[in-house]
């Protein structure tokens, strides 16, 4: 097995440029690192927020970090370290948090959204009440009988 800090890496490096575009008094921005890391930040003059869609989901989003894993694409590559195998039960995994409380929010989207592509339900709602303004989104397999 190896530990792979990609995704925690990506959400560091967005959350760094973000804190850049700050020193510069740039505000108005959307950070986008691949197609499963997206930090908004203020919204253009006009707008709410910045238009986006998570899976088939569209919304406004402003001041807030996006996070999305999943299997569809790089296969199974999420293992649950629990059981040594590779994730089971879920196509996708969303979480957005609020940038209000500072930190690292685009790294710790990251990393929860890789988290709960392997933990029960009960404890990522545990995790989502523990984090104010943190949301989460899973995508089920379904099986056909």
């Amino acid at each position: 097995m190896k530990l792979d800090l990609g995704g925690i890496g990506k959400g560091y490096a967005i959350d760094r440029m973000a804190e850049v575009l700050d020193e510069w008094d740039m505000r108005q921005a959307l950070i986008h690192g691949g197609h499963s890391s997206v930090l908004a930040l203020d919204a253009p003059p006009g707008l709410d927020g910045w238009p986006l869609t998570l899976g088939e989901r569209a919304l406004a989003a402003r001041r807030r970090a996006f996070s999305a894993s999943g299997i569809r694409t790089q296969g199974e590559h999420i293992v649950d370290p629990r059981t040594g195998r590779p994730a089971s039960g879920r196509v996708a995994a969303w979480v957005s948090l609020n940038v209000e409380g500072g930190g690292s929010p685009s790294a710790v989207a990251e990393a929860y959204s890789t988290a709960f592509m392997i933990l029960p339900a009960a404890e990522m709602d545990a995790i989502c009440a523990r984090h104010r303004g943190m949301e989460a989104w899973v995508l089920e397999v379904v099986t056909r009988e």
